[in-house]
């Protein structure tokens, strides 16, 4: 089977990206947006009073605009493993604290540093999506995001699609009594959105 796992590296894809997200910014939030929004507004106020996110595969960092937006208080950091996605987003929004850096490089140690980590469908656009998951809670954040998990009663599995009419890439969906076994397995305190497919968590260390 061929490997797509290099596909996002493609600068076409985040310039689309960029250009969609300008009208969203100026425009109604998507679902997504809005859950990350409300998430925040919970934990930058007590008890949690977070004060600093990782935003993990980033792409071209919108997250940044939203908390500039409206949590400016939050010092923002963004990752990617895509050169063509940093680059971008320091041009776009005028923001150096984006970095290349692969999800799998990340450790505890560097974890630690941030108060949330932010992780929108890295977990969607992968082979191995129950080991994704997995990997974020083995390096024990205090918060965290999972943003537009897609789910199924069935077995785990992922189908092959174009994106962005540009790039051929996975779209994976996590069993998910896995997901429910795994935020049970690791003792996290667990909100939702409570709608059908995509579905944003928020998990808190208990």
């Amino acid at each position: 089977m061929d490997d797509f796992t290099e596909s996002w590296k493609n600068k076409k894809v985040f310039e689309y990206q960029i250009a969609k997200n300008l009208e969203e910014l100026n425009g109604e939030y998507p679902p997504h947006w809005k859950m990350f929004r409300a998430f925040m507004e919970i934990l930058t106020k007590s008890p949690y009073n977070v004060k600093s996110i990782l935003d993990v595969a980033c792409g071209a960092g919108v997250f940044y605009k939203i908390c500039q937006k409206h949590f400016p208080d939050v010092q923002y950091t963004g990752v990617d493993y895509a050169q063509e996605a940093v680059d971008m987003a320091k041009k776009s929004w005028n923001y150096d604290n984006f970095f290349v850096q692969n999800y799998k490089e990340l450790t505890k140690e560097q974890i630690k540093k941030y108060d949330i980590i932010n992780v929108c469908s890295l977990h969607n656009v992968l082979p191995n999506g129950d080991e994704v998951l997995k990997f974020f809670l083995d390096l024990g954040p205090k918060c965290i995001i999972f943003g537009k998990l897609l789910t199924s009663n069935q077995p785990s599995y992922f189908n092959v699609y174009k994106a962005y009419g540009e790039i051929t890439t996975y779209l994976f969906y996590n069993n998910i009594d896995y997901v429910k076994n795994l935020f049970k397995q690791y003792n996290y305190s667990v909100y939702c959105n409570q709608s059908d497919l995509p579905t944003e968590y928020l998990l808190i260390k208990k």
